[in-house]
């Protein structure tokens, strides 16, 4: 014991410095212990921590020069995997600094180093995408240190996190706020730069281009390191090109130049220089040529899209409109991975040749822009409707011409049918070849502009997948030939049903003839065979075919592409060869707007005669003869609605007499068939039960018969066939059960489900012998009709056994009984999944979330689904 008697006074001065230096004690050694410590050790590591986060956003940033630069480059970083743990040891950090070293008496704060570590925790929060987190670090940080210069560069930072959400409602105050506490002396250099740089990134978010402008020259005035200096010159210059001031554009293009920007700034510089050239102007001459050269040179090849792109700008601006299409397409050929510049090429092409009304050409080009368009594309919208509504036109012109050439063919005798084959066959092949050729030149472009790879193994021990470098080389090696590809399984299959191979057992349901073998050959006589009609019932098929797509054409072209002559053109071919067609009716009306519309007073006349001579008392008769009649319309359905409902209400209320009387009085006042169809209905039902159920059987042949295509018929046809089945044995509950059906007014149908209303929450369920088809392959069915027909939208698909021997594919949510009808049928009469139904004995129905727990409960697929289709088909 006495050997250690020495240190002791050593011990208790220790001790006595370690008391002196409490949180708890407001003493000049306690302050000094706790700022040195806390400006040293953790707070130090953490400042370095989020340092090294905002490097990593800036080195891994990636620039889309086709839109405005983002004057943040952590704006448009999506790496958050990446800086994720650099932000969490900055928070820990800094809740480290917070928790052991702050001194707070009587309010306030005698460590200077806690309103920074505040902020750098805020900071992180906001890297983190923790935007709340952020937003409660700031506020706190403006409150209770609204004495420090720490709280004016919070206002700008909770600023920046309200632009970086897309929230710009609260900005302009806390700019104001921040401002006020500059000229207050609240301040220093970093927060007088950062000041002028959110206020520039407001006013671009806010599109007041001139505002923006006046704020990055101000920025420019304080002395920022170049690569910011840089950047901002870029994006006054993309403001500039937004307001056409093209000069200013090539001045400040000039002084971007002179500080010997990046790279890829300068490319895309140039790019930009070309755009604002005028017509007249001496120097396109010169940029093209710069433009040729940057071609000719290897390590632009993956930059050539956009060189392309604008070597056609400069063509188009000097009115070489062949010229600059020949850049267009050759801009298409050159697509790398920069999905933004595909789009912009394929979307230019597409709007010059849809200009140009050429819908075939136009369409071509739309239909790949929309595959990859980012969803901030300019005019995203319109471009996927344009597309739609092109993809339906041409569609709909190839029905009409394909149907009536295989009818020519089928007036063929067998000889000349024969030869025209075989010259059909020669030239498939010719056409296979030419493109089998331009695909070699394809890919074999493809390998030039394909990166070279170095050796890494001398330069690294790590295993490939922990190697940075070598991991980036084969992330863009794949994009560039692959493109963006969704992560999973047999991502290379357009059609990924998997492909068995098992030489020990052959399935006979797998073995197909030579004939069905030939029949999808197209150098076979039989592809070509199989779709002329022969029967009567093959010819009415295909008429029906033309005649739809004749009035799908003509509705396009009167309602979207206002080519009122070719509406004209459609509607009378309509007409004229099929002449008591469905629409036939609308047709004559269209045709009379359209050559109204354009002045063709002879063919309107002609139009107008033939719709009030042909169907005096269409709805577009009316309309032809008072422009206004819609409005009354509207109005006699408000009427007509509330009528339908006494009537329905007095036959509910056993008043049997009183119900034929306003049925009979609603029928000679209304004039719309579908109203009096129902009150016609309801006037037989009451009928029935003042005499006998007998009266059904003479009453609903004449409502058929009178309101056919109707919602009604359909009822009365479905009702008339359990008359004369005699499956009920209670007349009036059942023929109530019927009306209130077709009204969706009173669920008197005894079962365990709910009726269905048009604004349940429902899913199509699919169900299958997974024995015959698995639950992959239905899973992988389902997600290629969704991505070809409903790419935007994210429908959940499931699936799971419903018993020992069946299993069920759920698809969902849809809204409303509306949308997941219309998707039923799309689904059902797509072509390509009626053979998935066919080979799984599938049964595909709808059913509402309220109803999917007692269904999956009762286990009874045959009784839900003849519930589905009286309730949702009949």
């Amino acid at each position: 014991m006495h050997k250690f008697s020495k240190f002791i006074p050593f011990v208790i001065a220790l001790l006595l410095f370690l008391v002196a230096c409490s949180t708890k004690k407001n003493t000049f050694t306690s302050r000094t212990y706790h700022n040195m410590n806390a400006h040293f050790n953790a707070y130090f590591n953490g400042k370095e921590a989020l340092k090294q986060a905002f490097t990593l956003i800036d080195n891994q940033n990636v620039d889309n020069y086709n839109e405005i630069l983002r004057v943040f480059t952590f704006d448009n970083h999506q790496q958050l995997s990446a800086v994720s743990p650099l932000c969490e040891r900055t928070i820990e950090k800094g809740m480290k600094v917070i928790a052991k070293h702050s001194m707070n008496f009587n309010g306030v704060e005698y460590v200077k180093w806690i309103d920074d570590a505040y902020l750098i925790i805020g900071k992180a929060r906001l890297l983190k995408q923790d935007y709340t987190g952020a937003h409660e670090i700031f506020s706190h940080i403006i409150v209770y240190f609204d004495k420090n210069s720490e709280a004016t560069e919070a206002l700008l930072w909770d600023a920046i996190t309200y632009l970086v959400e897309g929230k710009t409602g609260q900005v302009l105050n806390l700019l104001a706020q921040a401002k006020d506490r500059i000229s207050s002396g609240f301040t220093n250099n970093n927060i007088n730069k950062l000041f002028y740089l959110v206020e520039a990134d407001y006013y671009i978010k806010v599109n007041d281009y001139p505002q923006a402008i006046s704020s990055i020259d101000k920025a420019l005035t304080n002395k920022q390191n170049k690569n910011v200096e840089c950047r901002l010159l870029f994006i006054k210059a993309q403001l500039l090109n937004k307001l056409n001031k093209n000069q200013e554009v090539l001045a400040t293009l000039n002084t971007l130049f002179k500080k010997n920007p990046p790279y890829e700034m300068t490319l895309y510089g140039n790019i930009l220089a070309a755009q604002c050239l005028e017509n007249t102007n001496s120097k396109a001459e010169n940029i093209k040529k710069s433009i040729l050269k940057l071609i000719k040179d290897s390590k632009n090849k993956e930059y050539l899209d956009a060189l392309y792109y604008a070597l056609a700008n400069i063509e188009l601006n000097q009115k070489n409109e062949n010229q600059a299409l020949d850049y267009f397409k050759l801009s298409a050929q050159h697509s790398s991975t920069n999905q933004y510049q595909k789009a912009l090429t394929y979307t230019t092409l597409g709007d010059i040749y849809f200009n140009k009304r050429l819908y075939k050409e136009a369409q071509a080009y739309y239909d790949s822009a929309v595959q990859v368009m980012p969803k901030n594309f300019p005019d995203y919208q319109k471009h996927q409707d344009r597309a739609a509504i092109l993809n339906e036109l041409i569609t709909a012109l190839n029905t009409i011409a394909f149907e009536d050439s295989v009818q020519k063919l089928s007036k063929l005798s067998e000889q000349e049918l024969l030869a025209h084959i075989d010259k059909l066959i020669q030239n498939y092949k010719l056409e296979e070849q030419r493109k089998k050729h331009e695909e070699q030149q394809k890919l074999q472009q493809q390998l030039a502009n394909a990166p070279v790879f170095y050796n890494t193994a001398s330069t690294s021990n790590e295993w490939y997948f922990y190697n940075t470098n070598t991991l980036t080389i084969g992330k863009n090696e794949f994009k560039q030939r692959w493109g963006n590809r969704p992560l999973e399984d047999l991502w290379r299959l357009k059609n990924k049903t998997p492909i068995m191979e098992d030489y020990d057992f052959v399935d006979s349901t797998f073995i197909t003839s030579d004939s069905s073998k030939n029949a999808s050959d197209p150098v076979k006589p039989e592809f070509y065979l199989k779709n002329i009609p022969k029967t009567p019932e093959d010819f009415a098929n295909s008429n029906k075919r033309i005649e739809t797509a004749l009035y799908t054409v003509g509705k396009i072209y009167f309602n979207n592409l206002k080519e009122y002559d070719k509406a004209i053109y459609y509607f009378q071919e309509l007409n004229n060869r099929f002449s008591k067609n469905e629409k036939a009716d609308e047709a004559y009306y269209l045709c009379y707007m359209s050559a109204s519309e354009i002045g063709r007073n002879t063919d309107a006349q002609a139009c107008k005669d033939s719709l009030l001579k042909l169907y005096p008392n269409s709805f577009y008769s009316h309309l032809v003869l008072d422009p206004e009649y819609y409005k009354h319309v509207s109005s006699e359905e408000d009427i007509a609605s509330e009528h339908i409902m006494k009537t329905l209400n007095a036959l509910q209320n056993n008043e049997y007499t009183t119900a034929v009387a306003l049925a009979d009085s609603g029928i000679a006042k209304f004039h719309d068939l579908e109203v009096l169809a129902r009150l016609s209905y309801i006037k037989a039902l009451a009928l029935a039960n003042i005499t006998s159920r007998d009266t059904l059987l003479y009453i609903l042949p004449n409502i058929i018969n009178s309101y056919p295509n109707t919602e009604v018929a359909s009822q009365s046809k479905y009702l008339l066939s359990l008359l004369n089945e005699k499956v009920t044995n209670d007349n009036t509950d059942k023929a109530n059960e019927t009306t209130d059906s077709i009204n969706n007014t009173n669920n008197t149908t005894k079962t365990i489900y709910n009726l269905p209303k048009e604004d349940d929450i429902n899913l199509v369920i699919i169900s299958f012998d997974p024995l015959k088809i698995t639950a992959n392959e239905m899973k992988i069915a389902i997600t290629d009709f969704n991505n070809h027909s409903y790419s935007s939208d994210k429908f959940t698909v499931n699936v799971t056994f419903l018993n020992d021997t069946r299993m069920i594919a759920s698809i969902g949510y849809f809204k409303s009984k509306s949308e997941v009808l219309k998707y039923y049928s799309n689904i059902k009469e797509n072509q390509n999944f009626k053979n998935t139904l066919t080979k799984g004995d599938c049964k595909i129905f709808i059913i509402s979330s309220i109803n999917y727990p007692i269904f999956f409960k009762q286990n009874d697929e045959n009784n839900y689904y003849n519930f589905f289709i009286e309730h949702y088909i009949n």
